[in-house]
């Protein structure tokens, strides 16, 4: 997966993330695709993505209560390195 394809996917996750009827089980597979395409990249480019994820994290807590799941479950993914 090429950086621009990396960066379209993360953003289309943060776009499905803003919509309140989107849970985390729809987001988290796109990220989850996104950091296991990413395995072969550079620690550079992966810890880029890693930043990137977390900015999705704290931009939808932003949004209140109702963002609370996304953003629980979004972290505790990224507990488990899944950028390595």
């Amino acid at each position: 997966m090429s950086t621009r394809d990396a960066d379209d996917v993360l953003h289309y996750a943060w776009l499905l993330g803003k919509i309140e009827y989107f849970e985390a089980d729809e987001i988290l597979p796109l990220l989850r695709f996104v950091a296991r395409e990413a395995q072969g990249e550079t620690l550079d480019h992966r810890r880029a993505l890693r930043d990137e994820v977390r900015n999705i994290a704290d931009a939808l807590e932003r949004f209140g209560a109702h963002y609370t799941k996304k953003v629980t479950a979004i972290r505790n993914w990224m507990e488990s390195e899944a950028f390595g």
